[in-house]
């Protein structure tokens, strides 16, 4: 019998061990990095619902205090009225955009002169003030779709029989 030399090759190379090794390493990096990247982006879109609840919750807030003003019944009643507005007006500017605080900047005007003016055109003023602050906290909402400014109208309802008391 003849003997030959028989080599036996390895089946597994050292360039196969570190190309696997090198998989491995890169499917752990692109999982944690998914991960993270996961992490991160509802965290973002979390942290802005609640922002956004934030927001909303001032804007009624300062709607609750206008209602308020429509339906005093008594001098007391306006007192308070005008206290939580002014609480409303000074704690929104935390969250409103500037183009809202410029709306109530001018609501706030519109209601001052009213209290000297009593005429039809100082409610008319206060009025059209009133539908602009309600278009800017719609539009800081994105409520869709957006509205046309143009045909826009909104009036704050009084809860008396006989109409707005002054």
């Amino acid at each position: 019998m003849d003997s030959t030399n028989v080599v036996i090759e390895p089946i597994v190379t050292g360039h196969a061990i570190f190309a696997a090794f090198l998989g491995i390493v890169a499917a752990a990096f692109v999982g944690i990095i998914s991960s993270y990247l996961t992490y991160r982006f509802t965290r973002k879109i979390r942290l802005e619902a609640e922002w956004r609840i934030d927001k909303l919750k001032h804007y009624q807030d300062i709607l609750a205090a206008l209602s308020k003003m429509v339906n005093w019944r008594s001098e007391e009643d306006f007192d308070e009225s005008m206290k939580d507005y002014a609480h409303a007006s000074n704690t929104i500017s935390l969250v409103a955009p500037q183009s809202l605080i410029c709306a109530l900047n001018e609501l706030t005007e519109a209601l001052k002169s009213m209290n000297t003016d009593k005429s039809s055109n100082a409610d008319r003023k206060a009025k059209e003030s009133i539908r602009r602050l309600v278009l800017a906290v719609r539009k800081d909402l994105n409520i869709y779709p957006n509205d046309d400014e143009s045909t826009f109208k909104y009036e704050l309802l009084s809860g008396h029989s006989t109409g707005t008391k002054r």
